[in-house]
């Protein structure tokens, strides 16, 4: 009991470097301001070092967090200059992480861990690599996919979201281990309430504006039964670069009045206590921070069945309705079908509440602990 006990608990002299390409919008971002906020709120020492300028940053960090912005995310326009320019990414991110002084290191998405293995390959620093992604679904460049291979099994720890994630990566990381370790979910906050009659004609969509988000599939979805329900309306949080043609298509439905755009909101509780239903429409996901945030307010949902992701979350008829991935008349069908019925809303947003529990903050910050105390101590028996 002791030892499990120990392995939970984050050892005061822990410094935590944590490395994303930058802390603008998207899930990876916030899950990960989220938990350099649980360790810097613990008196855990944390740097956190982007690609990016910090100026760019929409998500609030604890005060006592270093934060580091090395401003090298410019774009290539050629191979030669791709080259030179993740070389200095690569010497800057090395030199960055060697000031920060770390006991431990924790890289978030796929092209980052690759920088960041090759920036502490002669350092002896244990770095933890974690895929916010569905990498079936998301292939990258032979290059990068090369240079993953290569530098992948040297990482001290993996860590995926989901279970068949984890088995794709099996062959990969020879003897490294590989953790599942989902998102965590934050209890409502203090100003959320109970949804009332007058707030429970909308659907919810959260998400960056982008192809796999499926929001086209859900727009066409809506406009499918549009007609038949004339007092619910649709509305969907998130920027991205689709907007101008997600708006064209919008306009094009007919629907301008009963479907908005309403922007990326970084405190989203007042929208989804203002929800009746929520929907995810992607055509592929990581482990949906949006869902779990849904649900824990008690919203009955509705996802797409795709490969990864919602299933980990979603019991169908008990939590929430799955349905075939992709099938854009399935999903109006579950939509209007769950806006006819109150009650069945009622079952299973009660249902939904239970996330909470399952995916709080201390189960999901005891389980990275774990991986950290034993990437330090598997690290040190290596020297």
């Amino acid at each position: 009991m002791l030892q499990q006990q120990e392995a939970q608990e984050m050892p005061v002299h822990c410094r935590l470097t944590l490395v994303i390409p930058g802390m603008s919008l998207g899930g990876a971002e916030r899950v990960l301001s989220r938990l350099a906020n649980c360790w810097a709120t613990a008196g855990v020492p944390v740097t956190l070092i982007t690609l990016d300028t910090a100026d760019n940053d929409t998500y609030q960090l604890h005060a006592k967090i270093k934060r580091v912005g090395l401003d090298v995310m410019h774009d290539s326009s050629g191979i030669w200059e791709a080259i030179r320019l993740n070389r200095e990414r690569v010497r800057k991110l090395r030199a960055a992480i060697l000031e920060s002084s770390p006991d431990c290191v924790i890289s978030f998405t796929d092209i980052m861990n690759t920088l960041t293995l090759m920036a502490c390959k002669q350092s002896h620093l244990p770095v933890i690599i974690s895929e916010r992604a569905d990498p079936r679904q998301q292939p990258i460049k032979k290059v990068w996919k090369f240079l993953k291979q290569r530098h992948y099994p040297h990482a001290a720890a993996l860590v995926v979201q989901t279970k068949s994630v984890a088995e794709y990566f099996k062959p990969l990381m020879n003897d490294c281990p590989i953790v599942v370790i989902p998102n965590m979910v934050m209890p409502p906050g203090a100003g959320s309430t109970e949804m009332s009659e007058s707030s429970t004609k909308t659907l919810l969509a959260m998400g960056r504006l982008a192809h796999e988000k499926g929001f086209d599939l859900l727009i066409q979805a809506f406009a499918q039964f549009a007609d038949r329900t004339p007092e619910w309306n649709l509305k969907i949080l998130g920027e991205g670069d689709l907007r101008q043609p997600l708006q064209q298509q919008i306009d094009g439905s007919g629907l301008s009045a009963r479907i908005q755009l309403a922007g990326w909101d970084s405190s989203p509780d007042r929208a989804l206590c203002q929800a009746g239903i929520f929907v995810l429409s992607s055509r592929h996901e990581g482990f949906p921070n949006a869902l779990l945030e849904a649900m824990s307010h008690g919203l009955p949902v509705i996802a797409f069945d795709c490969e990864s992701g919602p299933r980990a979350i979603v019991v169908h008829e008990q939590n929430g309705y799955l349905v075939e991935d992709g099938n854009v008349s399935a999903l109006a069908a579950a939509m209007e079908q769950l806006m006819n019925d109150a009650a069945c809303r009622n079952k299973l947003g009660t249902a939904a509440r239970q996330v909470v529990e399952k995916y709080d903050q201390t189960n999901i910050l005891q389980k990275w602990n774990q991986v950290i105390r034993q990437a330090m101590k598997s690290r040190q028996q290596d020297l």
